[in-house]
């Protein structure tokens, strides 16, 4: 009874943490995801499998995984054997002639044929390459003190996009070609995976380690660094050897468009579903800070939106960050909600071919047309208030931006648009953007007139009577809302300085009492 007992709870376990992972096995589907993996697992043959199984589950639910490897162990060990002495300069091999041979054989041959081996046993279907094939990696030497160790400089990576496409697995050697002929390059493995993401714009670089992480003078793990504070680290030698290279390949990939960098320890078992289909947790480093670069480019991409919706009589009236559990397109990090920008909102709609041709829906027709070009040119998804059921939540969104608040008389008013703001659409986006802080909200200190405005009293701190509202608009006293807009709104000192014109309130009130 016991162990019949002990056997359910492990089931309701495994059913509790596949049904938690759905938010980020939702979120990763189609992602695509360069895991660097090396060290001494790769000679451990318990170990080999389980990191194929990992990945072949990552490819079972939609992942695109890349992997590329190092080798280390294996090279230093063919190396003694042969009596071939190697030096390390910076975390990196110094390779003469005769080593780069060795490390191509090594590299190309051995380690890679059992990766590809492991993944198949595993039921997956994975090809070995090399950083030569197809010119997958063209390289340049990185210092002259290291010898045939590459650089690379020219990134060919659609190779790997056909295979990922096909349902493959592509499994990498670090070898590169170089810009002479039977030239060849041996390239660090974190580097090679750095260089890989930046180029396929991958959604994760995972970084497998046999340590802990990054650690501070004390020995502790860092969770999280600046690129100043690695490079503060990597000068007081407190970052060094093996784990120089990772750092500065986690940032160089953060520059080039990655979206995040995680350095993991690999003795860990599962360590790549666990940080990715996992709640956090902190055993795992949390994603590197982006590079100053990559901070700059999204401000610029934020920039860059403001400008497009500015040109369409927009504007952004608040966005937030997603969340794996978020009902949003997969892959989306940030939404940004868009809205009328007055003055100029609408006489800008009403040149628009949709107002003009007579068809029904003018505003959504205008909304769905302007909002999804928008996103198409951002490679975004649009979304709009409208077109259901079902509904996307956006009362819940406006909220949730921290620039909508519940109103005195329980509606939604906004730091900018005042009483019944209107959201156009929004956009779903997969690039974490930096969202200012949001204002305090405009009832604070206001002396809430919009709590008695209402001729028909159907607006109150007690919600909204619509029956009444209806009622009243319907007499010969409602006309002055049906022809200003509700008086509500126009007591609102903010709604008064977002100079909403009369005729589109008169439009809006036409709409809503017919």
């Amino acid at each position: 009874m016991k162990k019949q007992l002990a056997n359910m709870r492990d089931s309701i376990a495994t059913a509790r943490t596949l049904s938690e992972a759905l938010p980020y096995l939702q979120r990763y589907a189609g992602a695509v995801v360069v895991v660097k993996f090396g060290g001494n697992a790769m000679g451990d043959e318990e170990a080999m499998a389980e990191f194929a199984r990992d990945i072949v589950l990552m490819r079972q639910v939609g992942v695109n995984p890349v992997v590329v490897h190092g080798g280390g162990p294996m090279i230093n060990d063919l190396l003694g054997r042969l009596g071939i002495k190697s030096e390390f300069v910076r975390g990196k091999r110094v390779t003469d002639k005769a080593t780069v041979e060795v490390v191509e054989m090594v590299l190309s041959g051995l380690v890679n044929k059992r990766i590809v081996q492991a993944i198949n046993d595993q039921g997956g279907r994975a090809v070995g390459i090399s950083g030569k094939d197809d010119d997958l990696m063209v390289c340049v030497a990185d210092d002259p003190e290291l010898g045939f160790v590459g650089k690379p400089v020219e990134m060919n990576v659609q190779v790997l996009r056909d295979l990922y496409g096909a349902g493959i697995i592509p499994v990498v050697a670090p070898v590169a070609t170089g810009m002479e002929d039977n030239e060849t390059f041996n390239v660090n493995g974190d580097t090679a995976a750095g260089a890989i993401a930046g180029a396929l714009q991958a959604d994760r670089l995972i970084l497998l380690t046999d340590v802990a992480g990054v650690k501070d003078e004390t020995g502790a793990v860092v969770t999280q660094l600046s690129p100043e504070q690695v490079r503060d680290l990597t000068e007081r030698g407190v970052i060094a050897g093996g784990m120089i290279p990772k750092t500065e390949t986690a940032l160089a990939a953060l520059e080039a468009g990655v979206r995040a960098v995680v350095i993991l320890d690999g003795r860990i078992p599962n360590a790549c579903l666990l940080e990715l289909f996992h709640r956090p947790w902190r055993g795992l480093a949390d994603p590197l800070a982006a590079a100053p670069g990559e901070a700059a480019r999204r401000r610029l991409m934020l920039a860059r939106i403001e400008a497009l919706a500015e040109a369409q009589a927009l504007s952004i009236l608040g966005g937030f960050a997603a969340r794996p559990d978020d009902p949003l397109p997969k892959g989306t990090a940030t939404v940004l909600l868009l809205g009328p920008r007055e003055p100029g909102f609408w006489a800008h709609l009403t040149a628009e071919p949709e107002w003009r041709d007579g068809r029904p829906d003018p505003i959504d027709r205008w909304s769905r047309r302007v909002i999804g070009r928008i996103a198409c040119d951002l490679g975004a998804k649009a979304l709009f208030p409208f077109g259901g059921p079902p509904y996307a939540p956006f009362y819940r969104w406006a909220l949730r931006s921290g620039r909508a608040h519940v109103s005195p008389i329980r509606l939604l008013v906004h730091d900018e648009a005042g009483l019944f703001v209107s959201y156009r659409g929004a956009l779903a986006l997969r690039e974490a953007l930096p969202l200012p802080p949001p204002p305090p909200s405009p009832c604070e200190g206001c002396a809430r007139p919009c709590l008695t405005a209402c001729p028909a009293g159907a607006l109150s701190s007690a919600g909204y009577d619509l029956d009444r509202c209806h009622g009243w608009l319907a007499t010969a006293l409602g006309a002055d809302c049906l022809t200003h807009g509700c008086a509500a709104r126009r007591a609102c000192p903010r709604s008064q300085a977002y100079a909403r014109v009369a005729d589109q309130s008169a439009y809006h009130m036409g709409q809503f009492h017919r």
